[in-house]
């Protein structure tokens, strides 16, 4: 087309070829909407039939004379932009696809690295994953996460089983989520020999819509993809994984934590310490529900997952004796999903309570009061003092809460 435009310069091309050169690649796009209204995956490449048409456009452009184009480049720039197009058209295949499709290297056991968590997790009698290399020690939503796992074949395989990486949140929650073949697709399992080892790399992105912070499980594991089914997970000893290993515990957070916040309140034995709190008490009546907010610091690393418990007692023990226990919230952080354990120095952590103030609380004062404890054994961690902080002191009269 080219040739025929710049050799003579009175041809033409009749309107009713470029209506249909036009038609078409608007025609496609509309396919394209409905394929992707009906299907579950965008593919890019159904546009590629209107490319045809699209160039037959760009060179009438660039050979149609323009004040900001000059003719004696018109002759030139369709020529000089088909050898560039053709130079990437011959490298692409050779230079990228076929490294990003190559299909993965058999390693020997030399190949391994000497720092792998080694895991030992026999999938089915099929697959072994050997280990993997070093994760991160945590994460904010919107990092990558990288994993590089190890796998072994056991046997000779007559399905073409899928990988599964998936980074949980809270229930109904999926962090960021990696489904494939080995190899992606270059190397399904019924070409794996036994003993053949083969690495896999993943790189997912953690989603900006989790509920943070939490300590997200990393679980792995193989399934066949025509039914769903997942290959039971037993280590060396035989004992059961289930359907998936847990890999890891990630502490997932929406930022860092501000090492230099505010000054801490209580210290709860040099583990953890209140640097804030807030009770919205006013105007509650019994029968309602008493809300409030603790916010805590982590003063070191600790090493042990602590309960918070928030009670409302009468401080002279006459209503409900012994023990004038009224009302009481306990709970490790965040509903368990984020345990003290897996908080870093200095991490800072907002948890909500709630209590139900009861129907016969008398007119008196009484204390809302704070403890950390370790569930396992009962024994309360010292602050103040005592085992025991009162946040604050809440005055009832007329069965309302001032």
């Amino acid at each position: 087309l080219w040739l025929l435009l710049v050799g003579r310069r009175q041809f033409q091309i009749d309107r009713g070829v470029l209506v249909l050169l036009g038609v078409w690649p608007a025609a496609v796009f509309v396919a394209y909407l409905r394929y992707n209204q009906i299907a579950m995956a965008s593919q890019g490449r159904l546009l590629y039939p209107a490319i045809s048409a699209i160039s037959v456009f760009l060179v009438l452009g660039l050979v149609s004379y323009r004040p900001w184009f000059p003719r004696r480049l018109a002759k030139v720039a369709p020529a000089t932009l088909g050898f560039v197009l053709l130079a990437v058209a011959v490298y692409v295949p050779f230079g990228v696809l076929v490294p990003a499709y190559a299909k993965p290297p058999l390693l020997s056991e030399r190949d391994v690295p000497t720092n792998l968590k080694p895991l030992g997790i026999n999938f089915g009698g099929q697959m072994e994953l050997i280990g993997y290399e070093p994760l991160p020690q945590e994460l904010r939503l919107g990092d990558v996460l990288r994993l590089v796992l190890y796998w072994r074949s056991l046997a000779p395989m007559d399905s073409d089983y899928s990988m599964f990486v998936h980074l949980l949140g809270q229930p109904g929650e999926m962090l960021t989520a990696a489904d494939r073949y080995p190899g992606r697709g270059t190397f399904p399992t019924r070409q794996w020999r036994p003993g053949d080892i083969v690495r896999e790399e993943f790189r997912m992105s953690v989603t900006n819509d989790g509920t943070a912070p939490i300590a997200a499980p990393l679980e792995v594991g193989l399934y066949k993809l025509e039914t769903g089914e997942r290959l039971p997970a037993t280590d060396r000893v035989g004992v059961s994984h289930g359907d998936a290993v847990i890999l890891a515990r990630f502490p997932v957070r929406v930022a860092l934590p501000d090492k230099a916040v505010q000054k801490v309140m209580w210290d709860f034995e040099g583990e953890i310490g209140i640097v804030d709190f807030g009770v919205n008490s006013r105007g509650v009546t019994r029968g309602g529900k008493l809300n409030g907010t603790v916010t805590w610091k982590a003063l070191k690393r600790p090493d042990t997952d602590y309960t918070i418990s928030i009670q409302l007692l009468d401080p002279k023990r006459e209503v409900r004796p012994p023990h004038g226990l009224l009302a009481q919230w306990d709970s490790q952080p965040q509903g368990g999903y984020y345990p003290t354990s897996v908080w870093p120095s200095g991490e800072i952590v907002t948890e909500p309570f709630v209590l139900v103030v009861p129907t016969d609380l008398p007119d008196k004062q009484y204390d809302l009061i704070v403890r950390v404890y370790i569930s396992e054994t009962g024994r309360r961690l010292s602050v103040a003092g005592g085992d025991q902080v009162v946040l604050k002191e809440i005055q009832v009269k007329q069965g309302v809460l001032q």
